[in-house]
């Protein structure tokens, strides 16, 4: 279902071009807090389709390095960065997070990780990652999970784990022992949440099907995405938290 699959992937990033639970207003906000007028360069690790990265180029003179191992993710990226103008600005590399994070060096102003912390095992390698790369007196915008409360033992077994996660706060406390200088925390909204999990559904229950093989799937995908929906309803709505972080590297 491949061709499928790239419409529902194109006609959900239309639907929800932040992969985020993040208004645009928030999005501003956070960008603003990066102080980027005071910055040359920019790294988004773990970009996705790239609009945080562009965003913050499109708004600034900093150049930006936009990494991620979704190569689909990239190329519309790079399409969104052409659109936008500022496709000599930005440079996409298909490659690990942390790979690119070794290499570097603290030879960036601004760091960005939001949402894939994963991509470093978690959320203190990834702090970790994000002060080997950027410069003395840079910043650092981070988008992590938190609980609001603790979670039930039903809701761990649906999402498969959640020992990783912690409270709000803690993910402030483990910064600050990391080294870093917390400088703003925030989190999504209950409307931010909804707006995220709704649209994702509507894509792909709005989806035309292409027929045999391919309706099959799309039921299939459908059908966890129901499951996911359910989920979000009966036990993440108010227990899964999302924060945002921006902090000072010394």
């Amino acid at each position: 279902m491949d061709g499928n699959h790239n419409k529902l992937s194109a006609f959900s990033h239309r639907l929800r071009v932040i992969n985020a639970p993040a208004s645009d207003a928030r999005v501003a906000h956070l960008l603003e807090l990066l102080d980027l007028a005071a910055a040359a360069s920019i790294v988004d690790l773990g970009c996705g389709t790239g609009e945080w990265l562009i965003r913050a180029v499109a708004g600034s003179a900093c150049r930006g390095v936009g990494v991620d191992i979704d190569d689909q993710a990239l190329a519309e990226a790079r399409r969104r960065a052409l659109v936008r103008g500022v496709e000599n600005r930005i440079e996409w590399r298909a490659e690990g997070a942390s790979e690119v994070c070794r290499g570097a060096g603290r030879r960036f102003d601004r760091a960005l990780c939001v949402g894939a912390s994963h991509a470093f095992g978690g959320y203190l390698p990834a702090l970790a990652a994000l002060v080997s790369c950027t410069a003395p007196g840079g910043r650092v915008l981070v988008g992590e999970g938190f609980w609001h409360r603790p979670p039930s033992a039903e809701y761990v077994a649906f999402l498969g784990g959640g020992d990783e996660l912690r409270a709000h706060e803690e993910n402030v406390w483990l910064a600050e022992r990391a080294g870093l200088l917390p400088l703003f925390a925030g989190t999504a909204t209950l409307d931010e949440w909804d707006d995220f999990e709704w649209a994702f559904w509507r894509a792909v229950a709005t989806c035309p099907g292409g027929g045999g093989s391919d309706d099959e799937e799309l039921r299939a995908l459908r059908e966890r995405r129901k499951q996911w929906r359910d989920g979000y309803l009966r036990w993440g709505r108010g227990t899964m938290g999302f924060g945002y972080y921006v902090f000072g590297v010394e």
